[in-house]
């Protein structure tokens, strides 16, 4: 099932293999209204987790929304660059203290449904290399076939 696949492979391979502070897995709400936050791993996870909540919305321009509407990978370099600043929501700010971080959607027929997301507590210019980053779709592909099998 997709919860068995994202508990015991996902986390523990994004986390492991990319060094990330922290990795969250998030879905789609009962609703279809919003993706919280229902895992982790990393420092402080257990609270964080709980705020991690962003409404679904496709005109939006934040990262979030950006990364769901158009099912692509979104790595952020640095939170502060002036070029993507007015794109990261002021909760990731204030509650997570982040400077880098990756989102990886995870979409259905065009449909999302959750969300993969990692961050680094220091700005991290190498963050995601062509290399790194194929092991990271390789992922993504894995938990969309688990998501389909489980349909």
């Amino acid at each position: 099932s997709l919860y068995s696949f994202i508990i015991t492979v996902t986390p523990y391979k994004i986390a492991r293999g990319k060094e990330f502070t922290r990795t969250i897995i998030t879905i789609k709400n009962a609703k279809g209204q919003s993706i919280d936050g229902r895992f982790g791993f990393g420092l402080n996870i257990e609270n964080l987790v709980k705020h991690f909540r962003f409404p679904i919305n496709k005109d939006s321009k934040d990262v979030f929304n950006i990364s769901l509407s158009n099912d692509s990978i979104v790595i952020i370099n640095n939170v502060n660059d002036v070029q993507v600043k007015s794109c990261i929501p002021s909760w990731l700010h204030t509650v997570f203290n982040v400077q880098t971080f990756i989102l990886i959607p995870i979409t259905v027929s065009k449909i999302p449904i959750g969300l993969i997301y990692g961050d680094w507590a220091t700005v991290n210019p190498q963050a995601m290399k062509n290399s790194r980053l194929r092991y990271v779709k390789m992922l993504k592909n894995q938990a969309v076939l688990a998501i389909k099998q489980s349909m």
